[in-house]
């Protein structure tokens, strides 16, 4: 039986050439980007996605829809389970393309709800209003025709 130690980053493991950062495993490999992950945090990270996957599935059976706030919550885990082997949230993605889950992240990132500028928000907003004004004065047959003062008004 094989005993397996967990070795924890030496400075021998990171290598300085020129101005790029290049990190080599105990196998040798290099890694461009100076991303060392452990052997017992790749493990985790890959149970993690995993798990990832298995969620996306049973929502998608469930059937719920994309841009659902559920999805948000779901990355909020991911970031806290991901921040345990030492990546921030920015890392994410990084984390799941050394890994080789880079496509089940980028399912979960298709399905989040869209980030929108203030800007973008506040004019969604605005037209949304406009649609229920409009909405309330079609319900009423005396205000439903355009020479109505209330269509007037919304349409101005």
């Amino acid at each position: 039986m094989i005993d397996f130690i967990r070795r924890l980053p030496q400075p021998s493991d990171v290598l300085v050439k020129g101005n790029s950062l290049k990190a080599t495993s105990r196998l040798g490999r290099a890694k461009e980007s100076g991303v060392l992950i452990t052997p017992t945090n790749r493990v985790f990270l890959l149970d993690t996605f995993r798990s990832l996957d298995a969620a996306l599935d049973e929502h998608k059976a469930k059937g719920t829809k994309p841009r659902d706030p559920v999805y948000a919550l779901i990355f909020e885990q991911l970031a806290e389970d991901v921040a345990l082997t030492g990546f921030g949230r920015d890392d994410v993605a990084l984390v799941a393309y050394h890994v080789g889950q880079l496509s089940t992240y980028k399912r979960l990132e298709s399905l989040m709800p869209k980030q929108l500028q203030p800007d973008e928000q506040e004019a969604i907003t605005y037209l949304q209003n406009q649609i229920e004004a409009l909405a309330q004065i079609r319900a009423n047959a005396e205000q439903a025709h355009a020479d109505s003062p209330q269509f007037i008004g919304w349409k101005s």
